[in-house]
């Protein structure tokens, strides 16, 4: 879908008009002209999450799907970072008992022989 053009409106900065979108480093982001010397540049398509709707309702809902697809990804990205950080975890441990195996003292019960002996 084409959104160049498309209005806009912000909770705090009122209409405006889509006048470009970029990709930086793999980041999306729109420019929204609020006024002729007020130009913004948003994360996109994360900005309609809670501060932008679109006037337009099919580009509302293009938004709209591809947030979700977007927290989707980030959701699948968090939990892989995590499982492999619970892998490496607990491959540390492993190689930490390995390598301390046959080094850890065994500790020896001592038994307290010493009897009070009444007189």
């Amino acid at each position: 879908m084409d959104i160049m053009g498309k209005k806009v409106v912000h909770k705090h900065l009122g209409e405006g008009i889509i006048s470009d979108y970029k990709v930086k480093n793999g980041v999306s982001y729109i420019v929204v002209d609020f006024s002729e010397d007020n130009h913004k540049e948003f994360l996109f398509p994360d900005i309609f999450k809670d501060f932008v709707k679109a006037k337009d309702e099919d580009f509302e809902e293009y938004a709209k799907e591809l947030l979700e697809q977007k927290q989707k990804r980030d959701k699948e990205k968090e939990d892989a970072i995590k499982l492999q950080r619970k892998k490496e975890q607990k491959n540390l441990i492993r190689d930490e008992i390995i390598s301390n195996k046959g080094r850890i003292p065994k500790r020896k019960n001592k038994i307290n022989s010493t009897k009070k002996t009444s007189n």
